[in-house]
Formats: structure tokens, C-alpha cells, sequence
């Protein structure tokens, strides 16, 4: 990997780094700033006990991909994931909208525990040409709704569909992508 090809993110970076091997940044945010067409990866470094905080948002953009699995000694791959976590619920995980042509390899993404209004993982809209080798996408539990005007508890949203009764939870809600 050649520092001209892209910008490279480590826990023990700095936000006024270059994002090059030798100086890597500290956030997926700051990395973001740095990308260009010339330079359009990002390489990031650790294992899922060292997350970086996210949200992770590309709007509009195209040919920008993220790499993870980077060993932080050497920018060797190791063949692991490097984590991205979010804790506001308002934020999605990994959030993609009107991107082209982008990657995204060897992650594992969390959506925020009972977010409010969600806990999503990632979110793909009117975007082409985007891929995920490898990675694990990870909804956080729903949230709760709050309790009615009567005092009575509503209904948990943990399983993905909303509830019936405002009592009982919806029925379990599952997808596959092709």
C-alpha cells in the first residue's frame, strides 16, 4: 500500500496528522475530510476492542472505500475487523446516501443500543455500485416505546416490526440481500 492511494486511521493517531502511514489520523470523520479522487481508500487499523465512533456518513460521493483489518505496526492485514460503533440514536452506523462505486471490507458496524428513533447498522440509499465484503452489519436492541397516557407500559420494539397492540410486540422481522 502506497500512502499516495489513500488515508489511514489508527487509535493512536492524531486529528492534524497527514493520514499517511507514518502519520495516520484518529477518526473515520477526519480520514473523510482528507479523501480525494486521487486518493479515494481509507485503510484503517485494530481489531473490533478498539472501536471508532462513528457516524460514518458519505453523501454524493463516488470511488470512496474503507478498508479495515490493518495491523497498526507495518499496515500489514491481518485478516481480523476494525469496529465502528455509533451511541446516539438519531445516527445510523455506516449511513450511505447517493454514493457510487464504493467498498467497504473487513468491518463490523454497530447501530446504537434502544436509539431513539433508531438502531441501525447501515443505511444505503439511492446509491449504486456499493459492496460489502466481510462485514458484519449489527442493529442495536429497539428501544422501548414510552409509556401510554394511562400509566401502561407500551409495547418493546426489539424485534424489528411494530407492535400490534401497543402490548405485544410485532412478529420477528427478517431480510436477505442478494
Amino acid at each position: 500500500m502506497d500512502d499516495t492511494v489513500g488515508v489511514f486511521v489508527s487509535p493512536s493517531g492524531t486529528d492534524v496528522g497527514s493520514g499517511k502511514k507514518a502519520e495516520p489520523v484518529k477518526t473515520l470523520q477526519q480520514a473523510l475530510k482528507l479523501v480525494s479522487s486521487s486518493r479515494p481508500r481509507i485503510y484503517v487499523c485494530g481489531d473490533e476492542t478498539q472501536p471508532y465512533v462513528g457516524p460514518v456518513a458519505l453523501t454524493g460521493t463516488s470511488g470512496v472505500s474503507i478498508y479495515g483489518g490493518f495491523e497498526c505496526a507495518g499496515w500489514g492485514h491481518k485478516g481480523g475487523k476494525s469496529k465502528i460503533t455509533v451511541s446516539g440514536g438519531g445516527e445510523v452506523g455506516l449511513d450511505l446516501d447517493k454514493v457510487q462505486n464504493a467498498s467497504f471490507q473487513d468491518l463490523v458496524v454497530e447501530g446504537p443500543a434502544e436509539g431513539a428513533p433508531n438502531s441501525v447498522a447501515a443505511r444505503v440509499t439511492e446509491s449504486s455500485g456499493v459492496s460489502f465484503k466481510r462485514v458484519k452489519l449489527v442493529a442495536g436492541n429497539g428501544q422501548n416505546q414510552a409509556k401510554a397516557a394511562d400509566g401502561t407500559e407500551g409495547a418493546k420494539g426489539d424485534n424489528g416490526n411494530p407492535a400490534k397492540d401497543n402490548t405485544t410486540p410485532g412478529p420477528l422481522k427478517s431480510c436477505s440481500c442478494g
